[in-house]
């Protein structure tokens, strides 16, 4: 089988130039493709926003939104629990002010399988060291909000 080698010595595709950079130090290409392979095949399973519930705006498709930002979490990036199918609109109005809080009540209801609260908890804080900084109380209160 073929080896791949870090992504700092492999030319990539230049849309991924900038997010290989930044996740190379941990992974390799081989990693990264399978990842984003994953990560496809979990986004094709949803095809609305979650907020809006659009099928896209003004021709922009649907975008993967990480409610953990990479720059947080930068060791544990691209974990389905972690995953929110929004519209371009949404992406980048509504969901860089939404609290954590609210996009997990969205990933509660359209997402249940892979809701995973105490392991999306980890992806930032993988000892846990702040197991209540969003609770399940909370994640449910936005949930009695969203979907009466």
């Amino acid at each position: 089988m073929e080896s791949f080698p870090s992504c700092s010595v492999v030319t990539v595709m230049f849309r991924w130039k900038t997010w290989c950079i930044r996740y190379a130090r941990v992974h390799t290409v081989k990693d990264m493709l399978t990842k984003k392979m994953q990560r496809n095949l979990w986004a094709s399973e949803f095809d609305f926003c979650w907020v809006c519930r659009g099928k896209d705006y003004q021709g922009w498709p649907l975008e993967t939104h990480e409610m953990e930002r990479r720059s947080h979490a930068p060791k544990t990036c691209m974990h389905e629990c972690n995953y929110f199918r929004a519209c371009k609109k949404c992406h980048m109005d509504d969901l860089a002010a939404m609290p954590h809080a609210q996009q997990l009540a969205y990933k509660k209801e359209y997402d249940p399988e892979r809701f995973d609260l105490e392991q999306w908890l980890r992806l930032r804080d993988p000892e846990l060291r702040a197991p209540n900084r969003v609770t399940t109380e909370e994640v449910d209160e936005w949930s009695r909000k969203l979907f009466p």
